[in-house]
């Protein structure tokens, strides 16, 4: 695993924990090529967290505020069965320069 994904994972992970979310599965999309000079990429990630609707939003305030440029692509949630736990499926674009 290239280090700077192996950082980007821990990053998602870490902010998720410290809103109140659980991140229950993550996973590398496609790599593309966005510019061609300077060579800038974007890297899809899929990620699926359960936790309270406005942990979430906290969640993703963070992730407009981090240093790493990441985009929302799409979300979505499922109702919870009892309680406040939705479950949220989340497609991010996370950008950056080849090296």
């Amino acid at each position: 695993l290239d280090p700077s994904l192996a950082s980007l994972l821990g990053f998602f992970q870490s902010t998720a924990s410290q809103e109140g979310l659980v991140l229950r599965h993550v996973e590398l999309g496609l790599t593309t090529l966005v510019m061609e000079n300077p060579p800038i990429k974007k890297k899809a990630v899929f990620l699926e967290m359960a936790g309270a609707y406005p942990s979430l939003r906290e969640f993703q305030k963070l992730m407009e505020k981090s240093s790493r440029l990441i985009q929302t692509e799409s979300l979505s949630f499922s109702l919870p069965e009892k309680g406040d736990v939705f479950l949220f499926s989340l497609t991010s674009a996370v950008n950056f320069l080849e090296e």
